[in-house]
């Protein structure tokens, strides 16, 4: 057992109005994480761990 997660998931709902003809995007960021990681998909112990955090917008646009 560990007071550490492995995995966290979030779900949230959210209201959105129609639009006549083509789907639209809809304006949400996407949050992705970029650590670096060893063969097991693990970080080393002990040690502060620092990692790459991106914001995606739709269409591809990232900002830091």
């Amino acid at each position: 057992m560990s007071d550490l997660s492995t995995s966290v998931t979030a779900d949230w709902t959210f209201t959105s109005d129609t639009v006549a003809g083509d789907p639209v995007a809809l304006p949400l960021p996407a949050v992705r994480f970029a650590p670096v990681l060893d063969d097991l998909n693990r970080a080393r112990a002990g040690r502060t761990f620092a990692f790459p955090v991106c914001v995606q917008r739709n269409g591809g646009r990232h900002a830091r």
